[in-house]
């Protein structure tokens, strides 16, 4: 499927700028994952603040409660991405830091894709992630 989706900005060429394919997907994920609850006047309950956690005491962190509410919200707002595959865990780093590894299978007529998004805290204390869609195994 071809996605675009039109964001604040404009590209290379002055125009604005449009995300296309899976940046859309992307793009909409980290929304879930960091926008705080509100954030998206049509729908308030979405978001999901994750970023608080890494403020907090790390066995505070409840992969289940995030795994359910994200797919509740993945499932609001697109059908992309399998929102009852979705896996949430939380692991130490080599520095001893904890990181948060979301894995999210995307739907089929989106080519079987993976994203894994990896959430920490930085040195000075400030939340990280990358991201990146991967091939599935499974295809």
């Amino acid at each position: 499927m071809t996605y675009n989706e039109p964001v604040f900005g404009l590209n290379d060429f002055n125009a604005p700028k449009m995300l296309k394919g899976n940046d859309v997907l992307i793009n909409t994920f980290l929304m879930i994952c960091f926008g705080k609850p509100g954030c998206f006047p049509s729908m308030p309950e979405i978001g999901l603040n994750l970023q608080r956690y890494f403020y907090q005491f790390e066995d505070s962190i409840d992969e289940k409660a995030i795994k359910s509410a994200l797919a509740l919200q993945c499932s609001l707002l697109t059908s992309d991405i399998e929102s009852g595959n979705i896996d949430v865990k939380v692991v130490k780093n080599e520095d001893g830091k904890t990181t948060l590894l979301i894995v999210a299978p995307t739907a089929e007529e989106v080519a079987n894709n993976i994203l894994v998004i990896g959430i920490t805290s930085g040195a000075k204390n400030n939340v990280i992630y990358n991201y990146e869609i991967m091939q599935s195994s499974f295809a």
